[in-house]
C-alpha cells in the first residue's frame, strides 16, 4: 500500500482559491490500469466549485480495505473538512461500496461510477481498448500518453470486489450516485440491479453516449455538474426532495387577459 507523509497516500490534490473555504473533502479511487493523472481534469472542474479533490492510488488488494478507511477519515479530521465523499470509477467503485461501512457516518455520500466485476471476455489490442473506455479524444490521448497507465488491465477482473452480501447494501445510508453509460462494453447488469433496488438512497444516472469511463468522456462536463448538484443536496441534510425542481411550462395562449374584476 503507498505511503506518505501526509495523511493521504496522495500523489495528485486539487483545492479550491483561497478565498473559498472547503467544506467538502471529495476522495477520488481509480479503476483499472488507471492512474492518479487520469482525474486532473474532474479534479480541476469539482475545485472549480469549492470541492477539495483527493485522487488516491488505485487499492490492489482487499486486505488494504481497513488501512484505506483509517487514512481517508485521518485526512479529513486533518484538514478540518465537514463532508466526505467518496467517487469510485471501475474497481474503485467496488472499493468505495466496501469503504461505506468502515467510514460510517463520516461519509456524507458515494458516487460510483461503473460499478462491478466483469471483464472482458478476450484481449484487445491498446488502440481497441482506448475506443471501449471512452469516446474523448483529449480523455484518450492522455491515457495513451500516461507511462504510469496499465495497458490490457480491462480483460482482469478488478482487484476488489463489490459487496455479496444483500443486508452490507441495504445498512449504506449515505445517498448513493450511480453513473452508467449506456455504451459501456462491459457493464455487470446484475449489480447494477442490485445497487438500484438495494440502496436505500440512490439516484441513478445513465449517460447517453457513454462508454466505460464516464467520468471523463465527451459528456464530462455534465457528469461533473451532476456530481456537484448531488454533494450539495447530499449535505444538506434534507434529502426528501430535490434542491431544483423542473416546472412544467405554463401553456402559451394568445388570448388577451382578463379584464379585473370591477368594484363598487
Amino acid at each position: 500500500m503507498p505511503t506518505s507523509s501526509t495523511p493521504f497516500p496522495v500523489r495528485n490534490q486539487w483545492d479550491p482559491s483561497a478565498e473559498a473555504r472547503a467544506r467538502t473533502a471529495v476522495v477520488v479511487l481509480p479503476g483499472r490500469g488507471e492512474t492518479t493523472r487520469s482525474y486532473r481534469r474532474l479534479g480541476a472542474r469539482l475545485a472549480y466549485d469549492t470541492l477539495a479533490v483527493t485522487v488516491l492510488e488505485p487499492t490492489a488488494d482487499e486486505a488494504d480495505i481497513p488501512g484505506v478507511a483509517e487514512q481517508i477519515a485521518a485526512g479529513v479530521a486533518a484538514a478540518g473538512h465537514d463532508h466526505l465523499v467518496l467517487v469510485g470509477h471501475d474497481a474503485g467503485a467496488n472499493l468505495a461500496l466496501r469503504l461505506a461501512d468502515p467510514l460510517g457516518e463520516r461519509l456524507t455520500a458515494l458516487v460510483l461510477s461503473s460499478p462491478g466485476r466483469r471483464a472482458l471476455p478476450a484481449p484487445v489490442d491498446w488502440a481497441a481498448e482506448l475506443e471501449l473506455r471512452a469516446g474523448c479524444p483529449g480523455y484518450t490521448g492522455q491515457l495513451d500518453a500516461d507511462p504510469g497507465v496499465s495497458r490490457g488491465t480491462l480483460v482482469d477482473p478488478p482487484a476488489v470486489a463489490p459487496p455479496d452480501d444483500p443486508s452490507a447494501l441495504a445498512a449504506i445510508q449515505a445517498p448513493v450516485l450511480l453513473l452508467t453509460g449506456d455504451q459501456d462494453p462491459i457493464p455487470d447488469r446484475e449489480l447494477l440491479r442490485r445497487l438500484r433496488t438495494r440502496l436505500p438512497r440512490v439516484t441513478s444516472v445513465e449517460v447517453r453516449g457513454g462508454r466505460r469511463d464516464v467520468l471523463n468522456d465527451r459528456t464530462s462536463r455534465s457528469v461533473s455538474g451532476e456530481i456537484v448538484r448531488f454533494v450539495e443536496w447530499a449535505r444538506s441534510g434534507d434529502l426528501e426532495g430535490p434542491l431544483l425542481r423542473h416546472l412544467a411550462p405554463t401553456p402559451f395562449t394568445t388570448a388577451p387577459p382578463a379584464d379585473p374584476p370591477t368594484t363598487g
